[in-house]
């Protein structure tokens, strides 16, 4: 195959045959790495950056949609920030609560377990946005 472009930047493709009959005889002939320089062209800094930034925003989404926390016992609990106005209302009812752990069983748990366990969690969340922040600020956004 042989590659053309025009003024524009268009790009044509003919074979030997069809330059045998005289097409592209009226365009500027390319190699095939500048065409796909012209078809893919390299991203600027600005796109690397938002391609970085999406990329830390999804393991920062990630992280904290596999947060948990593991009491003594064993338990495993989750604690994504759409669990925590859950363990916030069961602390401010005051009583122990059935919860459903994270391989869906069911424990009976203590209000000073849940705020052991919404304690924790909140402070591994903020762990992960830090580590969020620091990349951003790698990446300069």
């Amino acid at each position: 195959m042989n590659y053309f472009k025009n003024e524009n930047d268009e790009i044509f493709a003919y074979d030997d045959e069809q330059i045998a009959q005289g097409y592209g005889s009226d365009l500027t002939s390319i190699t095939v790495a500048e065409k796909e320089v012209i078809v893919n062209p390299p991203k600027t800094q600005a796109e690397l950056n938002e391609i970085a930034r999406q990329k830390a925003k999804a393991t920062r989404d990630n992280a904290l949609e596999a947060n948990t926390y593991t009491l003594s016992d064993g338990s495993v609990y989750q604690v994504r920030p759409k669990d925590l106005p859950n363990f916030q209302t069961a602390i401010q009812l005051g009583v122990d609560t059935d919860w459903v752990l994270a391989d869906n069983s069911v424990r009976l748990t203590t209000v000073a377990e849940l705020q052991e366990i919404l304690n924790a969690g909140v402070t591994q969340a903020k762990t992960i946005y830090d580590n969020y922040m620091v990349t951003l600020k790698s990446i300069g956004v």
